[in-house]
């Protein structure tokens, strides 16, 4: 009778870890369906769509309310060029775009280089690299880059470097000037600092030009040096025309 209770016991214990397995497994199913489809629902949710950020945003206006030098300045060939442009609002320097075109219908003239700098919000520097050519004009033109829109455009002419005056020359000869002969005339620059010799060519001679051109010269230092001046104390350019 014992030995049947003990066997009874021992069937009751296995019966009872069996069906705690059970309640288990269902369990940890249940968790396991449960994680999964959570899953699923976070994957199906769409991310929302990073847009492209820029500072210039569609629809705000841009207008350039100056531009230095202005149009009517003259630029000179030989000098640094660097133009200041200031806008309405505050934009990125990348809002816009810039370029510098010569007046060249050959093209063998090439756009210089420009480089961008922003010393305020509203304002954009341009520095120009390299020389422009001389007796050419060059458009200055600033376009929004998203609509594309010309935002302002200015032409420039652009001159011959000038002539740098010379230091030293002899001040007593302008004091005699300007002169003129049949044969040539002499003047004085101030702002160059320098004596001027024009030759005259008689067409109707049947002497040949260069050597009109030295009696001229022979003239006209003639005349200088009778004034008490050596012509080796002046600067003086000799003009054949």
């Amino acid at each position: 009778m014992q030995e049947k209770l003990s066997q009874f016991k021992h069937l009751s214990l296995f019966f009872t870890i069996g069906m705690v397995t059970i309640l288990l497994g269902i369990v940890f199913a249940i968790v396991y369906v449960s994680l999964k489809s959570t899953n699923e629902s976070v994957k199906q949710i769409p991310k929302p769509t990073q847009q492209p950020t820029n500072q210039q945003q569609v629809g705000q206006n841009i207008a350039v309310t100056s531009i230095i030098p202005s149009e009517a300045t003259t630029l000179i060939a030989s000098e640094k060029q660097t133009f200041t442009v200031s806008f309405s609002t505050t934009l990125d320097a990348n809002a816009v775009t810039f370029s510098l075109t010569p007046d060249d219908d050959s093209q063998e003239i090439s756009a210089p280089k420009i480089i961008l700098r922003q010393p305020d919000p509203k304002t954009i520097s341009l520095e120009v690299q390299g020389s422009l050519e001389p007796f050419y004009n060059y458009t200055l033109t600033i376009q929004d880059k998203l609509s594309q829109k010309i935002l302002a455009s200015q032409t420039y002419y652009v001159a011959p470097p000038q002539p740098t005056a010379i230091p030293n020359n002899n001040q007593t000869l302008k004091t005699y000037l300007p002169y003129e002969t049949n044969t040539y005339s002499l003047e004085y620059l101030p702002d160059r600092n320098i004596y001027l010799f024009h030759f005259k060519y008689n067409d109707s001679s049947d002497v040949e030009s260069d050597v009109q051109f030295e009696n001229a010269k022979a003239a006209a230092t003639q005349f200088i040096e009778s004034k008490g001046i050596q012509i080796s104390d002046i600067t003086i350019e000799w003009r054949s025309s």
